[in-house]
């Protein structure tokens, strides 16, 4: 499966994240491994238009869950990269619009969550039907 069509099945429309490998586990868990990598065009933390002074300074990995796809959990441990400010000598993370910041679960999930929640149905349930706790 191509990196597009997977990014379309996942409700991703970030153009750098890049979905670079998937497997299924023996647990039934899809595991896709990705990566988001881009050019920042100035410092979240003093505002400095970036002319060579943001730097990639390593990469940092996170998991995002997605909700269960054909009956599995999914899974995607991205690879982020962590830019370096020279000018504030503070550092900060790629950023991507499939999660919000400080979170591990999807947008896409978020939704399908709030549309659950209007039937009579318990949080319980809801959690194990969208893999979230």
């Amino acid at each position: 499966m191509s990196n597009d069509t997977t990014k379309m099945l996942l409700g991703i429309d970030d153009e750098h994240l890049i979905i670079e490998e998937g497997q299924v586990g023996d647990d039934g868990v899809i595991r896709l491994v990705g990566s988001l990598n881009y050019t920042p065009k100035a410092c979240r933390n003093c505002g400095i238009i970036n002319d060579h002074q943001i730097i990639g300074y390593g990469w940092r990995k996170t998991t995002i869950r997605f909700a269960k796809t054909l009956g599995s959990t999914v899974i995607l441990c991205l690879n982020r990269r962590n830019f370096h400010c020279k000018a504030c000598h503070t550092n900060f993370l790629a950023q991507t619009n499939a999660v919000p910041k400080h979170c591990t679960i999807s947008n896409t999930t978020r939704k399908q969550c709030l549309e659950k929640l209007t039937e009579p149905v318990s949080l319980k349930h809801i959690a194990d039907e969208l893999s979230t706790s």
